[in-house]
């Protein structure tokens, strides 16, 4: 953003992220109601956040295991509401397997509404291909997902984003993101870079190498820490 506001003034490009994350948000919260609805049989959460995980949980298991922050939240959850959180668990499974077939959520949507503004996968900065490669790493089962299915959900849930897109790839190391390529043209220099970040609720600093790579007038940006792991 910082480089973009360099290009084109920083008032314009707060303005393009401003209308990017209200709209991703319109579209997460109708997608978060639909799931949650079903789910729970018409019984909402009061808690936006418990109801992500919740759904996370029900829809597959292995995500405590996988996630480290649905891990450390059924943790605590469970710990602080004891039979009654896993009784409310329990419940919502069962609605699940007897309703899913109900569901009425684009799942690319889902994963494209809930990362348009992640400041580790800011999919309102990247190309096309760039969001299709970065949805699937979230959501490896989702095979089927394609340039076109990708370009109807742009166009039906209208989400705004940068008028540059200056990450125009994704690297993907062991099924997961592991960086970024980034047109040259953005970030200035030739030297390696280290850019440090401190995510909320995460325990350790994250790292990412802005690397520049001449030969292909691009630079790549390679996440060398996240959370929980060195």
């Amino acid at each position: 953003m910082k480089s973009l506001a360099a290009q084109v003034g920083g008032k314009v490009v707060e303005k393009w992220y401003r209308e990017a994350r209200d709209r991703s948000r319109r579209e997460f919260f109708d997608c978060v109601m639909r799931t949650v609805l079903v789910t729970r049989g018409g019984s909402v959460s009061n808690d936006l956040n418990e109801a992500v995980m919740i759904r996370a949980i029900v829809e597959e298991p292995m995500t405590i295991d996988s996630d480290s922050a649905v891990y450390e939240w059924f943790l605590e959850s469970m710990q602080q509401r004891r039979s009654s959180f896993l009784l409310d668990v329990a419940a919502d499974m069962k609605n699940y397997d007897e309703r899913a077939d109900k569901l009425d959520v684009n799942p690319l949507l889902l994963e494209v509404a809930s990362h348009w503004v992640d400041c580790h996968c800011p999919m309102w900065l990247m190309s096309r291909k760039a969001i299709l490669k970065a949805a699937k790493a979230f959501a490896p089962g989702n095979t089927g997902w394609s340039e076109e299915s990708l370009k109807r959900v742009l166009r039906d849930a209208k989400l705004s984003g940068s008028a540059k897109r200056p990450i125009e790839d994704v690297v993907i190391k062991n099924g997961e993101i592991a960086g970024f390529y980034v047109n040259a043209d953005v970030i200035s220099g030739t030297k390696p870079t280290l850019v440090l970040f401190n995510p909320k609720g995460a325990s350790k600093t994250l790292r990412y190498f802005i690397v520049p790579k001449a030969s292909e007038k691009r630079e790549s940006v390679v996440r060398v820490g996240r959370r929980g792991k060195t």
